[in-house]
């Protein structure tokens, strides 16, 4: 009974802290691209340290989870076609960070 008691209290501390150890350490990278999907945007940042790209799939379904500013894409009612990323906002610098929901806050630099 002893080591069954023990395994319970192992796991529910491992549930209960796991999350604190797994949260990601903000993200400092600059806007190069968006797409616009059926279903999801696909947000695309470089890393300045590393030069490799960084994807934000954002679900079109889960889009509540996330916070990210509107001007990121082009406004649909002054481009032709398929909405991109907003030619005003590439090349500057955001900051990425985890969400308690599970999504991300993408916040411009200052």
């Amino acid at each position: 009974m002893t080591v069954n008691f023990t395994k319970k209290i192992f796991i529910f501390l491992f549930v209960l802290l796991f999350p604190l150890y797994a949260k990601e350490k903000p993200r400092e990278l600059i806007y190069k691209d968006a797409v616009v999907y059926t279903g999801y945007t696909k947000y695309v940042f470089t890393d300045p340290k590393t030069n490799k790209d960084w994807d934000l799939d954002v679900p079109s379904d889960e889009v509540k989870k996330y916070s990210i500013p509107k001007n990121l894409l082009e406004n649909p009612e002054e481009v032709e076609g398929l909405v991109g990323a907003n030619p005003k906002m590439i090349g500057k610098k955001f900051i990425i960070t985890e969400l308690k929901s599970g999504g991300k806050k993408v916040t411009l630099k200052k």
